[in-house]
């Protein structure tokens, strides 16, 4: 049998054990905006495993549709001040039938991306927002144990109805999940061209269950509750770690659970969790990257908690956003990327390097436009089809910097674990 076609029997033989360990690098920043923003302690404990760092530096999110933009792939992999790139991969084309796996387009993507040095983190999605749904398998809602919700969706769907399945229910994370990511570890664990498993807890595989009002009110109307969903997220947790022995685990936090405005969208609750995460040497990624400093509370006081973990060199902890930090001119007059222009970018970059738990950070999440503009074959003659993106000098030097100031701070970490490689 093949790790393309694997048939899993039995799941529940799985032994839930051996944590994944994960290291973090630290980051210095001007006084002025640490005084102004939340403290977190410099204190740190012994390091308790020698893993070396897998990855440290920026990492491109890409979305399904980019995996295939050759012109694209062409800079970002010949950029070098990129790092890794997401590479995303729906259930559907992991699992097309029940407790079969074809494994053949994501080893292909693994191929074409970690290339020149580049790392790849995997990011298996089992739902998403949309109403032509080609995220999940359709197989799935025709087993009886599955509850399908349908409701009105945000961002692409526009309202119209999406249906997404009730992952957090009983035994669903034993009965369809682990199989896949036992399949996934099969062929991917210990891979050194993957820097990390991305946990695919809620939508798009981040840790939040349903971001539009219409999705969030379906859940609480239809049994979904936090506590639920943080058993699910821990459930789903411990079945990575059994299966990705050698790999790192990350979790990517929006700062919520849903979209609840009665209820601060379950923030606490997700903070929470994000501890629990930590504790089992799952490393985060902090969304909701602004340049707007007086919008940045919820990330900065979400990363207070697990500082200690970071700080011990147990997890590596990532910030920036869903959304670009910097866009072209014309982009800039459409929401939600209104005047992200090179100053825009450079606050936000400030942000997420120099507050005072700055010193935390080792991955800078960013998006396909800052890697066109900060790569010096994206010349104006030579434009690829990506929003009018090409290369931009200030971009690339405020890039450098906040690279160059991510890779110093982890031989800094290293200095103060000598059992870290």
């Amino acid at each position: 049998m093949s790790p393309n076609d694997v048939v899993v029997r039995d799941v529940r033989k799985r032994a839930l054990h051996a944590a994944v360990a994960i290291i973090l690098s630290t980051v210095a920043g001007p006084p002025e905006l640490a005084s102004a923003s939340p403290t977190i302690s410099s204190r740190s404990g012994a390091a308790e495993n020698s893993q070396s760092y897998k990855l440290v530096g920026t990492c491109v999110r890409l979305g399904v549709g980019d995996l295939q933009n050759v012109q694209l792939r062409n800079v970002i992999v010949n950029n070098p001040l990129v790092d890794a790139v997401f590479i995303p991969v729906g259930w559907s084309s992991l699992e097309p039938t029940s407790g079969k796996f074809n494994l053949r387009n994501v080893q292909s993507d693994v191929d074409k991306w970690a290339v020149n040095n580049k790392k790849v983190i995997l990011e298996p999605i089992l739902y998403g927002q949309t109403p032509e749904e080609i995220v999940t398998p359709e197989w799935l809602y025709a087993e009886k144990s599955v509850q399908a919700l349908t409701f009105p969706g945000g961002g692409n769907a526009q309202g119209r109805e999406v249906t997404i399945p009730a992952v957090w229910r009983k035994g669903f994370t034993e009965e369809f999940l682990a199989p896949l990511v036992s399949a996934l570890a099969q062929e991917f664990d210990g891979d050194p061209r993957v820097a990390y498993i991305k946990i695919p807890y809620g939508h798009i595989g981040n840790i939040t269950a349903q971001p539009s009002r219409g999705g969030g009110q379906s859940l609480l109307q239809n049994g979904w509750t936090p506590q639920l969903w943080s058993d699910y997220c821990i459930a789903l947790t411990e079945a990575c770690r059994s299966s990705f022995k050698r790999t790192p685990l990350l979790a990517v936090s929006e700062s919520m659970f849903i979209r609840d405005r009665v209820t601060s969208n379950f923030n606490a609750e997700c903070r929470k969790l994000l501890v629990q995460l930590a504790e089992r040497g799952v490393s985060i990624l902090q969304l909701q990257v602004t340049g707007d400093p007086t919008k940045m509370s919820n990330a900065y006081e979400d990363l207070e908690p697990i500082a200690r973990f970071a700080q011990a060199g147990k997890i590596q902890v990532g910030m920036g956003d869903d959304w670009p930090m910097w866009v072209p001119e014309s982009r800039r007059d459409k929401s939600p990327t209104v005047g992200e222009d090179e100053k825009y970018y450079a606050s936000a970059l400030n942000n997420i390097l120099n507050w005072s738990g700055g010193k935390l950070v080792t991955l800078l999440y960013t998006n396909p436009t800052e890697a066109i503009a900060s790569c010096r074959l994206s010349t104006g003659k030579e434009r690829i089809r990506f929003h009018d993106c090409y290369y931009r000098p200030e971009v690339e030097s405020l890039l450098e910097n906040a690279r160059q100031r991510l890779l110093d701070n982890a031989e800094l970490i290293r200095g103060q674990h000598p059992g870290l490689r």
